[in-house]
């Protein structure tokens, strides 16, 4: 894709009665195995679980994503394994808001450090 750094955040939210997909945050990849995140985009944002991350997605209507006949890989999904958000953030004046999130299995990159 064209940021193949970015990292969407997945979250199971309730919409019209149905519980659904959603992307709130997002995150930055900082090796095969961690993302990079703020703490207030942790696993339980606002109530909200956090179920997986999405990788190789910039434009969440198209996978792939294509631009002039060329196109990105097919997107990653990969399950959070665990967290370790900041001890002292403090959400009322973002403080210390900074969090990693462990991926449940190793991201798939290319040979470019792009992905499959």
């Amino acid at each position: 894709g064209q940021y193949p750094w970015i990292a969407r955040l997945i979250y199971k939210r309730k919409i019209d009665n149905k519980m659904r997909n959603v992307s709130e945050c997002g995150g930055t990849i900082i090796s095969e195995k961690y993302i990079l995140t703020a703490a207030h985009c942790g696993p339980k944002r606002m109530g909200i679980p956090l179920i997986s991350v999405r990788l190789g997605e910039h434009r969440i209507y198209t996978n792939p994503d294509c631009d002039r006949r060329v196109c990105a890989p097919p997107v990653q999904d990969i399950q959070v394994e665990e967290h370790k958000c900041h001890e002292n953030y403090y959400r009322f004046v973002r403080q210390n808001d900074i969090c990693l999130l462990r991926m449940a299995s190793p991201i798939r990159f290319n040979g470019n450090k792009n992905f499959y």
